[in-house]
């Protein structure tokens, strides 16, 4: 069966559906191939995780506020 992007031949298959896909449309993501589609979800799934990971690592919800800070304007 060929692509219907590249009309390549499909050898890979999805590590999270199962598609059939050609090598044009795998995505190489942490040593497993993905389709298109399912490499938009495992980015954004990862990413989730990288976030719950930084919160733990501080202790909270970072905010605008911690980055603010007051400084003196000096006259000349």
């Amino acid at each position: 069966m060929k692509c219907k992007l590249h009309n390549q031949p499909r050898r890979i298959a999805c590590t999270r559906c199962a598609e059939t896909i050609c090598s044009m449309c795998a995505e190489l993501i942490e040593g497993s191939w993905f389709c298109p589609d399912c490499a938009i979800e495992e980015r954004r799934f990862a990413a989730s995780l990288s976030y719950r990971q930084f919160t733990a690592d501080i202790g909270h919800e970072p905010s605008c506020r911690e980055d603010i800070h007051e400084f003196e304007i000096a006259e000349v």
